[in-house]
This record gives C-alpha cells, sequence and structure tokens, in this order.
C-alpha cells in the first residue's frame, strides 16, 4: 500500500488550516468500568469535520488487517494515509464486539491522524507503571544510594481490573493479564456490554 502521494505539500498547507480551526472536543462521555471521562468517536468526528471546512481535505477509515488507517485527501489529488490503533476484538467474538472494537479503533486513528486530545494525558504512567498508580510513584522517597537502571518488564494489567474481570468470570484471565490497561478495560467494556450487564 502507497502511504502517500509523491508530493503533499498542497495537503500540508490544508493540514495547517485545519489545525488553526480545531477546538479539542469534549470528555463527555463516561467510560462503565472504571467511571472515567472520554471523548466518544461522535464527538472526534464532530470536531474534525467542523474544522475541516476550507481546507480542501476529507478523511475516511480504512480497517487493513487488523489496523485501522485514516486516509487524508486533498482536493488537489494529494494523500496520505496515517496508520493508527490495532483493531482488538476480546470477549465474544461476534458481529457486536468486532463492531465495537472497530469504533474503538476509529476513534483513536482520526485523534491521531487530526491532533484531537481525546485522554487526560497521564505522563505516560499509565503505559509505564500499569501496577501501580502514580501517586505510589511520586510518593517514594528518594534514595541516595545509585540506582539500577529500570528493566524493560512486559506490559500488565492492573490487579483492579484483573479482581473485576474473575468477580464477572472473565473466560481467559492470563490473554487478559498481557494486554495492559487500555486495552484490557476495552476488552472487558465489551464483555460485559456483551453479558448485558
Amino acid at each position: 500500500m502507497q502511504m502517500r502521494s509523491e508530493t503533499i505539500n498542497e495537503l500540508a498547507k490544508g493540514m495547517h488550516v485545519f489545525r488553526k480551526q480545531l477546538k479539542q472536543p469534549m470528555r463527555d462521555a463516561n467510560n462503565p468500568f472504571f467511571g472515567k471521562p472520554y471523548v466518544p468517536l461522535e464527538n472526534v468526528t464532530e470536531a474534525i469535520d467542523e474544522a475541516i471546512s476550507g481546507t480542501g481535505l476529507a478523511y475516511i477509515s480504512e480497517p487493513k488487517g487488523n489496523i485501522m488507517y485514516t486516509l487524508i485527501m486533498h482536493d488537489s489529488g494529494q494523500f496520505m494515509y496515517v496508520e493508527g490503533s490495532p483493531i482488538v476484538v476480546g470477549g465474544k467474538k461476534d458481529a457486536q464486539a468486532y463492531g465495537s472494537a472497530l469504533t474503538y479503533a476509529r476513534r483513536y486513528s482520526l485523534s491521531t491522524a487530526f491532533g484531537i486530545s481525546s485522554d487526560k494525558d497521564d505522563d505516560g504512567n499509565g503505559a509505564s507503571y500499569a501496577s501501580k498508580p502514580p501517586q505510589q510513584i511520586k510518593s517514594q522517597p528518594r534514595q541516595r544510594q545509585q540506582q539500577k537502571p529500570p528493566q524493560n518488564k512486559p506490559v500488565q494489567t492492573s490487579r483492579a481490573i484483573m479482581v473485576r474481570a474473575k468477580e464477572l468470570n472473565y473466560p481467559d484471565l492470563d490473554a487478559l493479564l498481557l494486554l495492559g490497561d487500555e486495552k484490557a478495560t476495552q476488552v472487558m467494556i465489551e464483555f460485559t456490554e456483551g453479558k448485558g450487564k
């Protein structure tokens, strides 16, 4: 797949105008699993559609394999594919779960492609310290002795998610443990929606 046209100068000008016009969308949806706010897909697309006016730009989301891509096109014929989020289907492997995974991947892919701030910035703590909340890390006293460099550890899902998954009788706890918090949360949302809880 060709990832972009030979030149993208007109597309870049259009993106510059777009960025000037973009108003970040509201985080007014609530994650039912953790009770945290997020920007739903309809707010992402609404923000993009309002800011894209007069730029010569258009876009579509395209799943290719297990990755969601955003194709940004300019009326000059120039284009660019932006590789986005993986499409991860968890829980039940039915049409509803696949649709939910597509929506989730599309939201993150569009946000990436167009510079939408759809999640609260936690300074990488969610990815770096999956099993310890950032408050615990910040409150640790400094040690005067030389510390060992951090080891690359595999991503692990936090204990809270695992406890809730066990309570809900999630069928594959071992696989869930290796997903990390963000993906495990999405899997558990899909699982609970599929169970009607």
